[in-house]
């Protein structure tokens, strides 16, 4: 595999295959809706040494019809009831963007709405990602590229023309940043499902750093990851103990006790790389990881 040596930059850290890992502790929407509980999460992502947090960044009524009924497993009288509970307002926001940056950790959000992403620009987002079901809204991917942020986009369930679609259209309507997460839609994703060779496609094909939105029931797979090329790892975690958080309502599995996922990057690391992808692979992790 030829090495791919493209990088970005976000809130001063270089991101890409010859930098420090990129790990992204992904919040995403496992404060409840509590702005209190999205600022404990912050502190415990700091404290377990990643690089960035992630929010999601939803609007309910701009998010699903109101006419839709909630799931059967929850207790809403609409979908958007049960995404109401979710949101953080503006300051909310602002306040998660401002303990992550006195914590030394970027702050990233997913604006799931257009709006979104001029209110995330407000709240000084370090950058925006793109989720994997936005990946064809063109309107969506141009605002985003239109702030100047770097963008990281998701590509679960697309194609790689849909790729390639996306990223032509974030080059030109400004975006000179951009990185590619391959990613799994399954929760969690099925043994022998991670296809992690796409990571490798990803790069090569365009050109960027890529990475890894690990929806795994474990780390199993992260130090391969990096061996394809991974300089950024997101992965969802919860506050422990935290039994009322969404993913823990929904059983996906793949969300973690934030401590947990740090423990497995590293001991992985150093117990199961070798017998994974070799000895330059090996050097190549413990490298990162240790940074």
């Amino acid at each position: 595999m030829r090495r791919n040596h493209a990088s970005i930059t976000i809130a001063g850290r270089r991101v890409g295959a010859d930098f420090p890992f990129f790990a992204i502790a992904e919040i995403g929407l496992n404060h409840g809706g509590s702005a209190e509980r999205a600022l404990r999460m912050v502190d415990d992502a700091a404290d377990a040494g990643v690089a960035a947090v992630k929010l999601q960044t939803v609007v309910a009524t701009e998010l699903v019809s109101s006419t839709c009924p909630a799931p059967a497993h929850v207790q809403a009288d609409s979908l958007t009831d049960f995404f109401a509970t979710f949101e953080l307002d503006e300051s909310a926001h602002r306040a998660v963007a401002e303990r992550a940056h006195a914590r030394g950790l970027a702050f990233i959000s997913t604006p799931l709405s257009l709006d979104g992403v001029d209110m995330l620009v407000r709240v000084g987002v370090d950058a925006i990602k793109i989720a994997s079901g936005d990946l064809t809204w063109d309107a969506l991917i141009e605002r985003a590229a239109r702030t100047s942020k770097p963008l990281i986009l998701s590509t679960g369930m697309a194609s790689l023309e849909d790729v390639s679609a996306a990223v032509a259209t974030a080059r030109l309507s400004g975006a000179t940043q951009i990185a590619l997460l391959h990613c799994v839609s399954a929760y969690p994703v099925p043994q022998g499902s991670e296809n992690l060779l796409a990571i490798d496609t990803l790069g090569q094909a365009f050109e960027t750093p890529v990475g890894l939105s690990d929806h795994a029931s474990d780390t199993f797979g992260v130090p391969m990851a990096v061996g394809f090329g991974a300089s950024i790892y997101e992965r969802h975690f919860v506050l422990t103990g935290d039994d009322d958080a969404i993913g823990r309502r929904k059983g996906l599995t793949g969300d973690a006790d934030l401590a947990g996922v740090h423990a497995g990057l590293l001991g992985f690391a150093e117990n199961e790389v070798h017998d994974l992808v070799g000895d330059a692979v090996a050097d190549l992790v413990r490298m990162t990881l240790r940074h």
